[in-house]
């Protein structure tokens, strides 16, 4: 009897001690979820007023979110002859034709030696009760002229991944000229983010010496 009640007790101490384990663990995963989750929190930005300019974010997050989209510097579809950047100047905006309502586009100007310069921050959904299209803060820039760059991030908005479906496409208006990009059928990870370099051929490409184009599909390896 006392080996039986001896081997009962150390049973229900072991199941005790594996439920506070279990405990452990699963208050680590939520702490760390909630880690992650704010590791691409948004920085806002404001304008003179006070007002809300738009929001910059976080680009150190660019090469986990490209390694997920397997996007690589080897992509069978890397052109030999570069194309040439959209240079803009002034007010520039963006109307978006996106099915997924989920994150934001932040349009960027950019500086040779400096930080890009946030011009224009766009929500896919609504977002408290600011409009749908935020100018940024309005600096003087070192340049009059600069390429432009289209950051996407599926953030602050929406749920889950940023999904592109065949038939979206972006329009740029700058100059009273406007463009329009095409969206081939991409995903960008949640919570990830994704600078794009604007081509004057109404290209997007991966890279800023425009010569990867944004493509559906993770790239495939090229051949000899």
């Amino acid at each position: 009897m006392d080996l039986q009640l001896f081997i009962g007790q150390a049973s229900f101490f072991f199941a005790r001690a594996r439920a506070h384990v279990r405990s452990i663990v699963l208050s680590f995963c939520i702490s760390f979820s909630a880690f992650s989750a704010l590791a691409n929190e948004p920085t806002p930005l404001k304008q003179v007023n006070g007002a809300l300019g738009g929001f910059t974010l976080d680009h150190s997050l660019e090469s986990a979110t490209r390694t997920k989209m397997k996007v690589s510097d080897q992509c069978d579809q890397i052109k030999t002859i570069r194309n040439t950047a959209l240079m803009v100047m002034g007010d520039v905006t963006a109307f978006p034709h996106i099915q997924s309502g989920r994150g934001i586009i932040v349009l960027e100007g950019l500086v040779e030696g400096a930080e890009p310069k946030v011009l224009t921050t766009v929500f896919l959904s609504p977002y408290q009760n600011y409009p749908q299209v935020l100018q940024g803060p309005q600096r003087s820039m070192p340049v009059q002229q600069y390429p432009l760059a289209l950051t996407f991030s599926p953030t602050l908005v929406g749920q889950g991944d940023m999904t592109f479906q065949k038939g979206d496409y972006i329009a740029i208006r700058t100059a009273r000229l406007l463009f329009s990009y095409p969206l081939p059928a991409v995903k960008v990870p949640s919570e990830g983010v994704l600078r794009l370099y604007a081509g004057s051929d109404d290209q997007l490409y991966y890279d800023k010496a425009l010569t990867h184009p944004l493509h559906e599909g993770p790239c495939k390896k090229r051949t000899k």
